[in-house]
């Protein structure tokens, strides 16, 4: 290594929204459910891995890894 200290990226408002499909209820309305929702600014360095938000739907686990790469 040459000591130098690795770049870092910042992203500002980074937001995930996951729903589901919208569905017709008995009455006949449509209704669609926001099941997961991430929103945060990030200071990461540039290639490190970084676990942005976890969550889970139905038992099932959704973990939001972010890995940032400058290209020059």
């Amino acid at each position: 290594m040459t000591g130098t200290q690795p770049r870092t990226v910042h992203v500002d408002n980074l937001n995930l929204n996951l729903s589901r499909p919208p569905v017709t209820t008995k009455d006949g309305k449509q209704r669609s459910d926001n099941v997961a929702s991430i929103e945060t600014n990030l200071d990461i360095a540039d290639g490190q891995k970084t676990v942005v938000g976890k969550s889970s739907i139905e038992g099932d686990a959704l973990i939001l890894v972010v890995v940032p790469k400058v290209i020059e």
